[in-house]
């Protein structure tokens, strides 16, 4: 079976520094931060990559990545601790010329807290003038993003009827991380969603309930998009049929009058 490659669009724009990820797990972002950070070291190594026509890379001095875990019995780190080790080191010694790839922010401790401590860090490598991609379930930090004018959100594309992610990136929008949907997909007993679902802040309902909305209407833009782009396709086709029809009448018109010219000047000929 042939599978189907997916290109991973990202464009800063000119005052953006940190692009935010969002999407359920198994969506895609950790593969999007692994396809940036490789991208950019084989860029800067002189190798090809694959990238469209126009594609234009920064150059950067250092490139700061913490991605999956890493528990230490020896160093006695657990996983929370060995995140913010690693985002220490990056923040101590980034500057303009940084690239900072953070999976996960503010994961692995109380939510609250974790979330208060992912915007300060957000904050500091804005000051630094650093380069970041972070990914993050965390709705405070999503919302952070969109307040601030150095940041830009993005979403991974999934598909929660099949459980798949497409690994796209929607600039612009934020995602759910559709635990919920998954849990039930998964046939979790339907009374621990039911009750679940009780134990939610209004307020996180209400920004699932915002961020689900926009999902659809960009799926629904999608879906007219396609099809404006069919029709057009349709339109350009059946313009370029009439074209050439035009051009064979053109033709026979020419012919036809050409025809009669030489028999006009045949029968001239004849008088004179």
């Amino acid at each position: 079976k042939r599978e189907e490659t997916v290109p991973i669009d990202i464009e800063n724009g000119d005052n953006t520094r940190i692009f935010v990820i969002t999407g359920p797990n198994t969506g895609g972002k950790t593969v999007c931060l692994k396809t940036i950070g490789i991208l950019c070291l084989m860029f800067q190594s002189g190798l090809f990559i694959p990238a469209g026509s126009g594609t234009e890379l920064p150059i950067f001095q250092k490139i700061f990545a913490d991605i999956g875990d890493e528990q230490s019995i020896a160093q006695n780190l657990s996983t929370f601790s060995s995140h913010l080790k690693n985002i220490k080191n990056a923040i101590e010694n980034c500057d303009d010329h940084t690239l900072i790839l953070l999976d996960e922010l503010g994961a692995g401790t109380d939510p609250s807290e974790g979330s208060a401590l992912g915007c300060a860090i957000i904050e500091e490598i804005i000051k630094k003038k650093a380069m970041a991609f972070i990914t993050t379930h965390i709705n405070d930090i999503k919302l952070f993003a969109y307040a601030n004018d150095a940041c830009q959100n993005g979403a991974v594309e999934f598909d929660i009827n099949t459980l798949k992610p497409k690994y796209k990136i929607v600039p612009g929008l934020v995602s759910s991380s559709f635990n919920l949907e998954i849990a039930r997909a998964l046939k979790l007993p339907i009374n621990i969603i039911e009750r679940s679902l009780t134990f939610l802040s209004e307020r996180h309902i209400r920004i699932n309930s915002i961020v689900k909305k926009l999902m659809q209407s960009y799926d629904y833009l999608e879906k007219d998009k396609i099809n404006l782009d069919e029709k057009l396709k349709t339109i350009s086709r059946q313009e370029l049929i009439l074209k050439k029809q035009i051009e064979k009448f053109k033709n026979e018109e020419r012919t036809k009058l050409k025809f009669k010219l030489e028999k006009l000047d045949h029968l001239i000929y004849i008088l004179k």
